[in-house]
């Protein structure tokens, strides 16, 4: 072999070379995209199955939210039918032996009524069907109305119920929505306070905002126990001095409720034992950017 021969062939041997390490680069790239792919495909599958998972498992909720709706609605409304007819009932038994049976039936059908009101009332701020009927109204007005609602169940338990005002106090709010949450914080000082004790309820009007306040001489809580004032089904030491039901969705549903009017709810106690004050501070016109939230 010449000298020409061999370098043509190391030439050709150069070419085949180069040829191979290309061929094995493009090998190699296709064999890490495929690998790529398969990682990929496992992943999406995996997460396909999970989406899946995902959506029967949100089906599901929905469905049993669904259901209990239908049957909290359906509840009431036997409930509602229940009271009308044990109200009568009571109506006709007075005088009788059975006028204390009679009575003890409506008592246990509205605590029942208070209790599915506010199961349904939670269930809407959990949802997409809570929304505000804004108006103008005088919150004055309002919670003077409220006082005289709860006036006849103070002096069952021989309190007085002290309610002082800036006059007029207009704002912007939904009226039935307030009402409740006011009525919440009213209620609950009866339910908690002595026996031939005073509430007092103030409404305090500023430019821009307004502050409602109940001052009650009951059972008060403690630093440990504010914490747990405002979520579901607090575990409080407190409890009804006139066997009265406490469905402990109350104070949670107040604060959802002033919450969504861009309000603020706070509580102070000395300790156990020393009474307590709540209040709950409005803005004259409420903050749309601020939603329903629950603890």
């Amino acid at each position: 072999m010449t000298l020409n021969d061999a370098a043509q062939e190391q030439n050709r041997l150069a070419r085949q070379i180069n040829l191979l390490g290309g061929v094995t680069t493009m090998v190699l790239a296709v064999a890490t995209t495929a690998i790529l792919w398969l990682k990929n495909r496992q992943l999406y599958i995996r997460e396909a199955s999970l989406s899946q998972s995902n959506q029967r498992l949100a089906a599901s909720q929905k469905a049993s939210q669904d259901l209990f709706y239908l049957t909290a609605h359906e509840l009431k409304n036997a409930l509602q039918n229940l009271m009308l007819s044990s109200s009568m009932t009571l109506q006709r038994a007075k005088g009788t032996g059975a006028s204390k049976a009679a009575e003890r039936v409506c008592r246990h059908v509205e605590k029942m009524s208070v209790l599915i009101q506010a199961i349904l009332l939670e269930a809407a701020i959990a949802s997409e069907s809570f929304t505000l009927d804004l108006g103008e109204l005088d919150l004055a007005q309002l919670i003077a109305e409220i006082v005289t609602d709860y006036q006849e169940l103070a002096q069952i338990k021989e309190q007085q119920l002290d309610f002082t005002a800036d006059t007029p106090c207009p704002i912007t709010a939904d009226g039935g929505k307030i009402h409740i949450a006011i009525e919440n914080l009213i209620s609950n000082a009866i339910k908690f306070s002595p026996l031939q004790s005073t509430i007092t309820i103030r409404l305090k009007r500023f430019p821009d905002h307004v502050v409602v306040e109940v001052i009650d001489p009951g059972q008060g809580f403690t630093t440990e126990e504010k914490g747990r004032l405002f979520s579901r089904f607090p575990k409080l030491a407190a409890r009804p001095t006139g066997g009265e039901l406490s469905t402990g969705l109350g104070l949670s549903l107040t604060q959802a409720l002033v919450a969504s009017h861009g309000g603020t709810v706070d509580a102070e106690s000395p300790g156990k034992g020393c009474g307590s004050r709540f209040w709950i501070q409005l803005p004259r016109v409420p903050n749309p950017g601020r939603s329903p939230e629950t603890t």
